[in-house]
């Protein structure tokens, strides 16, 4: 057997239009092309883009869906014999440490490992928002089902520190998912229970809403006027900004509109 290869590859935000053109090239020499379900909410377009490789003179490789148990625990027995394996993860593959974790397993096992990069809501939201992106913070993620003070416990940090937070929201399916206005009554919640005077009805956030998506949005209010914004289903982000300097400031004003309009939008 010849030398066989991990290609850990990003696959943006939102669907297969997302793709760079390496992205394409890459997958179009892999044998199998395992597509991670579970990191975030992706629209696989197959037939998309079973055309685009082809239209790169390629014929498409095997595809198919790969669930966390099988990256994380069955991985090698899943890829069977292929020598050529290709993981199209959403965003940006290194992002999730599963992957980090799978490509040091397969370079103990002698396979080459090649990654190429994808956009990322890290740093995609940021932009979308206006806010420069090296006053971020810790990230945190507020979750599905788990109860965690960490989110707040990260809040805190940053904003001692007058750095902005970003939320990413858990999102297992279309149908499971923390939206924007979920997210707002979590950190709520946590600073009845805490009471460290984190969060306040009053602040300022942004909602960063299914971004890349036909349908994205991006809106700003309080955190009370974010608990009723509308919800066009996953994925979604929060972001908790710092004291807005000037630029910031005037670029949320004149390009980013007020979650009121999304409730229109949504009624």
């Amino acid at each position: 057997m010849s030398e066989r290869v991990l290609y850990l590859v990003g696959a943006g935000l939102a669907d297969v239009r997302d793709l760079t053109v390496r992205a394409l090239r890459t997958l179009a020499r892999a044998d199998l092309v395992l597509v991670d379900t579970y990191t975030s909410v992706y629209e696989l377009r197959e037939r998309e883009l079973r055309r685009l490789l082809r239209a790169l003179g390629h014929d498409p490789p095997e595809i198919r869906p790969c669930s966390r148990e099988e990256l994380e625990e069955r991985f090698f027995e899943v890829v069977g014999e292929a020598e050529r394996v290709a993981v199209l993860s959403p965003g940006d593959p290194m992002v999730a440490t599963t992957h980090a974790t799978l490509a040091v397993e397969a370079a103990r096992r002698g396979w080459s490992v090649r990654i190429v990069p994808g956009v990322s809501i890290l740093t995609a939201g940021p932009g979308r928002a206006g806010l420069e992106l090296y006053r971020f913070g810790r990230t945190a993620t507020i979750p599905l089902r788990v109860r965690s003070v960490y989110p707040y416990d990260v809040l805190e940090r940053n904003r001692d520190a007058d750095l902005h937070t970003l939320f990413l929201l858990e999102a297992a399916s279309e149908r499971e998912y923390v939206s924007v206005a979920d997210a707002v009554r979590y950190l709520l919640e946590l600073e009845r229970e805490e009471g460290r005077g984190v969060v306040s009805p009053d602040d300022e956030v942004i909602g960063v809403l299914r971004l890349g998506f036909e349908d994205e949005l991006v809106v700003r209010g309080t955190v009370h006027e974010m608990s009723g914004c509308w919800d066009p289903g996953p994925p979604q982000a929060l972001i908790y900004p710092a004291r807005l300097r000037g630029p910031e400031r005037e670029f949320l004003e004149l390009l980013v509109p007020h979650v009121r309009d999304a409730r229109r939008r949504g009624e």
